[in-house]
């Protein structure tokens, strides 16, 4: 089977309101990708992923992780086709075979969150905020070194 994960990585409120602002969503989210692989074959079990996404949300993209993991006899082949980045390049470690063509570019860094909260954040808000985003890290983390050869220093 193959899936193309081209576009942004946003849950389906989000992709709603990109539709009702542009008229179109091009973007990918956890549902996209339940929904295509109840589609296929119980005999297939080779899943092929394009990959072409400047990432997007953290906890959508950790679902879409941990779906593809959970395909226990399967082999997941990535193929990077332009940009991997953030939430798409986690979603990269999720395939025993990867590939970037010559010209792909992969793009690893810390989550953040948007600074739209930031101003109207209490102080015991920002302090959890601060220990999420931390978690999330470690979290993130762990998968790089898991699913890669890399030791934390590199």
């Amino acid at each position: 089977m193959k899936i193309r994960l081209h576009g942004t990585i946003l849950d389906e409120d989000s992709k709603k309101y990109e539709v009702m602002w542009f008229g179109e969503s091009d973007s990918v989210s956890f549902k996209d990708l339940d929904e295509a692989l109840a589609s296929k074959a119980d005999d297939d079990k080779l899943i092929e992923l394009s990959i072409n996404s400047p990432g997007g949300v953290c906890t959508e993209g950790m679902a879409i992780y941990d779906r593809l993991r959970s395909l226990e006899g399967h082999t997941i082949k990535a193929e990077v086709i332009g940009e991997c980045s953030s939430m798409a390049s986690v979603v990269l470690m999720a395939a025993s075979v990867r590939r970037m063509h010559p010209n792909a570019r992969i793009c690893i860094h810390k989550p953040r969150f948007s600074d739209f909260y930031l101003p109207t954040m209490t102080e015991d808000e920002a302090k959890r905020a601060y220990e999420d985003l931390h978690a999330e890290t470690e979290r993130l983390k762990k998968i790089y070194l898991d699913r890669t050869s890399y030791t934390e220093e590199e």
